[in-house]
């Protein structure tokens, strides 16, 4: 559903238009005792090689934390956002520390004019399934600006962002 708003005629209500959303992830080990971690990252834009979007994007991310598997594959199943349990089948609830704002998140950038809003991500759910190489992803949650719907599905990316022990 429509998560970007702002300018011109565009009113920002959730609902009022479909995109065609894309999916990646981000595969950060063991961050917490017992649960792989994950950056899932739902988007629809262009980005450019610093990361901004080329114009015109929104960006749904979510740190989902699943059952500890050794490999790089998202766990289906139900995942409820959280603030404090960093068990798996949860989902962390977006956090501003030091300037600095971690998923689960949702950013819009209306414009290539510095024109943005990023929102944290305060409840909601995920519920993820796998058929074969493709997923469905189906996301429910809520920020300070009210309640969003996206779903996606089809292949997911999924890199090893793992830091290698610097001795």
């Amino acid at each position: 559903d429509k998560t970007q708003g702002g300018q011109g005629g565009d009113t920002g209500i959730p609902g009022q238009d479909t995109y065609s959303l894309k999916a990646k992830a981000l595969y950060n080990g063991e961050v917490y005792d017992g649960s792989d971690d994950y950056t899932l990252y739902l988007y629809y834009g262009e980005y450019l090689d610093n990361g901004d979007f080329k114009t015109v994007g929104t960006e749904m991310v979510f740190e989902i934390l699943t059952k500890k598997t050794g490999e790089m594959v998202i766990t289906p199943g139900k995942y409820t956002c959280t603030g404090n349990d960093f068990t798996a089948g949860h989902f962390l609830e977006g956090l501003e520390e030091d300037g600095t704002t971690y998923p689960s998140y949702l950013y819009r950038q209306y414009d290539n004019k510095g024109n943005y809003s990023l929102e944290l991500v305060t409840g909601g759910d995920l519920t993820i399934s796998k058929s074969g190489s493709e997923y469905q992803v189906r996301a429910s949650f809520t920020t300070p600006s009210g309640s969003f719907l996206s779903e996606y599905k089809g292949p997911i990316t999924i890199t090893d962002n793992r830091k290698e022990e610097v001795p």
